[in-house]
């Protein structure tokens, strides 16, 4: 699991070690304390694990400023030591990119030390450590941690005087030994879409003459193509927290996804500090065939991907009123055989599922209490968060609402009264069902397609105009 506050009071994040090949781990039960004056306080939890080679004298590993997200960063670098089996003759060398950093380091019993960058790092493509066993050692190296950040300056921000760092955000890049040991998985970016440039990015949106709407990454306008088709042009605000590892994340799930109630992207721009996603432009149309996009994410993709951002403003419509799925940005793909990923919480106040926002446990059932939430919306025309209403939630005021049993007491006023009663209460008990607080209560997606067909059948008589397939 990914241990941040309160284990960390500092509410770092510390990702879990993925184990390399010629890694293994020791780990204690025990407690491992901090010095009275240790200015990093590293929490216990994260220091009761240690990395050691299998069969070797030294421990390697590197970072990779190119995948860090901040590549033009100065970056500071701590590496956490704590001894975990009693009794023990260990020391090693510490070496930094080739040069000795630390000579015949013994860690303490049970005690959090650190060796620590007091000059930062300049960027570079990567910076490798090695931990060699000294000649009086009897056991190969360990690292329980290694921590790095970066130094984040903030421009206009006005700080109290007295605080003499209060300009500075510190953005950690915390890690258990994860994913900074990562450069023989990784591949290189492989795209087959259309590069574009700054310049014709400009060209499309006639200047960004357009909005569309905006959003955590930025902005997003209309545009057009040199043969006359109209795109969406998403562009990343320098001002966005949202930065180059989600963009280049949100262009990985395009590439690999297809399907006619997911968006499509046209290409994307990387030029220079700019950078910018060109998609399908969607106009208009009705959020009912979303859900067959969510359950091909959830079924039909290998791995399973999940969105971790379903609301209402990521469903665009298009002409003949079909719904497609967009912004990938946060998405998270998973393997097949895993049901719960522990992960940083992302997603939208008011649509973010509570169990995964306390055990940072993410399934695709945090995806489908999402969607249920969606549901009481379309029905009540209500947003996620009632402010004004003792900022009450929307699952909470429909429960309320319906203690009567009377379904027209939240259902939107502006349809008169123009619907199949039995059909609404049937997409409200699959909303209900949808947003428990217990994801195993939850069902799949594939159920809430099933049920939703059925739903539709009682009101599709209502008016013989309408697609008597529904949701096929």
């Amino acid at each position: 699991m990914i241990n941040r506050y309160p284990f960390d009071r500092y509410d770092r994040i510390w990702r879990p070690f993925v184990d390399p090949v010629g890694w293994t781990s020791i780990s204690t039960n025990l407690t491992v304390n901090n010095y009275a004056k240790d200015q990093f306080e590293a929490p216990s939890a994260v220091m009761q694990t240690a990395a050691v080679p299998v069969n070797s004298s030294t421990l390697q590993f590197y970072w990779d400023f190119v995948g860090s997200g901040f590549p033009d960063n100065e970056f500071y670098a701590n590496l956490h030591f704590s001894e975990l089996l009693p009794n023990t003759s260990r020391a090693f060398d510490v070496y930094l990119s080739g040069e000795k950093w630390y000579t015949n380091y013994t860690p303490p019993y049970l005690m959090s030390d650190a060796i620590y960058s007091t000059a930062p790092l300049t960027p570079s493509l990567r910076y490798s450590w090695a931990l060699n066993s000294s000649g009086l050692s009897t056991l190969p190296p360990i690292l329980n941690a290694l921590e790095v950040y970066t130094p984040m300056f903030l421009k206009n921000t006005p700080t109290d005087t007295d605080d003499g760092s209060a300009n500075i955000l510190v953005q950690p890049e915390k890690e258990r030994l994860s994913s900074l040991v990562k450069g023989h998985q990784d591949n290189p970016l492989q795209l087959d879409n259309r590069q574009f440039t700054y310049t014709e990015v400009l060209r499309i949106t006639n200047n960004f003459e357009r909005t569309l709407g905006k959003g955590g990454f930025g902005t997003v306008y209309h545009g057009y193509l040199e043969d006359g088709t109209q795109v969406a042009v998403k562009t990343r605000s320098q001002s966005s927290s949202q930065g180059t590892k989600e963009f280049l994340a949100e262009v990985h799930h395009l590439i690999r996804i297809h399907h006619k109630n997911l968006v499509s992207m046209v290409g994307y721009c990387m030029d220079g500090d700019h950078l910018a996603l060109v998609y399908e432009y969607m106009s208009q149309g009705t959020l009912l065939d979303y859900i067959r996009g969510l359950e091909y994410l959830h079924k039909g993709c290998k791995p399973p991907l999940i969105h971790r951002d379903v609301k209402t403003a990521n469903i665009l419509l298009g002409e003949q009123l079909e719904a497609k799925i967009a912004d990938f940005g946060l998405s998270k793909a998973i393997q097949n055989d895993v049901t719960n990923v522990p992960t940083a919480v992302v997603g939208t106040p008011g649509y973010l599922d509570p169990e995964y926002y306390i055990s940072c446990q993410l399934s695709e059932k945090s995806d489908v209490y999402s969607f249920g939430v969606i549901l009481l919306e379309l029905i009540t025309a209500e947003p996620p968060i009632l402010i004004g209403r003792q900022n009450a939630h929307i699952v909470q005021w429909v429960r309320e609402r319906l203690a009567n049993g009377n379904i027209e007491d939240v259902v939107d006023s502006k349809l008169q009264g123009e619907y199949d009663v039995n059909s609404v209460w049937k997409v409200a008990d699959i909303a209900f069902r949808c947003t428990s607080q217990a994801s195993h209560q939850r069902p799949s997606m594939t159920n809430v397609v099933a049920e939703l067909k059925e739903s539709l059948a009682l009101e599709c008589p209502r008016d013989t105009t309408s697609n008597s397939d529904g949701l096929p």
